[in-house]
């Protein structure tokens, strides 16, 4: 345990801010120049968002960090692969920060809590917060994750340097559709706690934290917005607890293990009725 701490803090500087939240900047630049200039390639930016959307949602919140649903080897690998390229840093630091949160829930240490920090602060700069990578030791222990954690910057770089090769505005495409992402799931750790009048959260509160329910942002983040359900049962890959509380991720957790590993449907089964607890 001693000897994976101390190879994680000498390995901090992969997790450079700095480039992220520049790569953050270029991508809502372009993205303004598309809004004005080229429809056909913000509907592009917006297909690939969804894509990483899924990467991130379904890969680093609801497996990786929370284990909440079986997955096959090669989808794991290929979900991680993806991820990295969202540019949302390493999923190994991803993680750390979100497990850090559960435990600190809208308490002071809790990484993104809009209670200790300006929703402005959550929304864009949540990249300065620096992980505190005991909280994904477990995952250090893949050889993938590791690779992943260790060359992060080398696959983008490999991976902008194909792009730009077969295409230059494929890399301006990529770009946006790290920024929407980003924006998308920042947006729940801004909003889903402490939720302000105008976005209409539901009336359930928790005596644990300040997470709540908020319709509008179910709907346009793949059902995250039901962050209160989320917040009590960590552990479920649909977040949905009512009949009418539509998760878009847990469909199509769902209709991929379908098509995947159909045989994996009885455990996720078994982890939604009988609350199996993961972290």
């Amino acid at each position: 345990m001693r000897k994976l701490l101390k190879i994680l803090r000498y390995k901090r500087h992969i997790i450079d801010p700095k480039a992220l939240l520049t790569l953050e900047l270029v991508g809502g630049l372009i993205l303004f120049y598309f809004i004005f200039a080229d429809i056909a390639l913000l509907i592009d930016s917006i297909r690939v968002m969804y894509i990483f959307g899924f990467a991130i949602i379904a890969g680093n919140h609801r497996l990786f960090a929370h284990n909440s649903w079986p997955c096959p080897t090669w989808l794991k690998r290929l979900i991680l692969l993806v991820s990295t390229l969202s540019l949302h840093g390493p999923v190994l630091a991803w993680v750390a920060v979100h497990r850090q949160h559960h435990h600190m829930s809208d308490q002071e240490g809790d990484p993104h809590s809009p209670l200790h920090k300006s929703r402005l602060w959550v929304q864009f700069l949540s990249y300065t917060y620096p992980p505190d990578l005991r909280y994904s030791l477990d995952l250090y222990k893949d050889k993938w994750q590791r690779a992943m954690f260790d060359f992060y910057w080398v696959i983008n770089i490999v991976f902008a340097v194909i792009l730009f090769l077969i295409n230059p505005v494929f890399v301006a495409v990529w770009l946006v559709a790290t920024f929407l992402a980003q924006m998308q799931a920042f947006a729940v750790n801004a909003l889903a706690h402490n939720t302000p009048w105008f976005l209409f959260p539901t009336k359930e509160k928790s005596t644990k934290d300040a997470s709540r329910n908020v319709p509008i942002l179910a709907l346009i983040n793949g059902g995250e917005g039901w962050h209160l359900n989320h917040h009590l049962k960590p552990w479920k890959w649909y977040f949905g607890e009512k009949w009418w509380q539509f998760d878009l991720t847990g469909v199509q957790i769902f209709i991929t293990l379908l098509l995947t590993k159909p045989s994996y449907l009885l455990d996720l089964y078994h982890k939604r009725k009988n609350n199996v607890i993961a972290n």
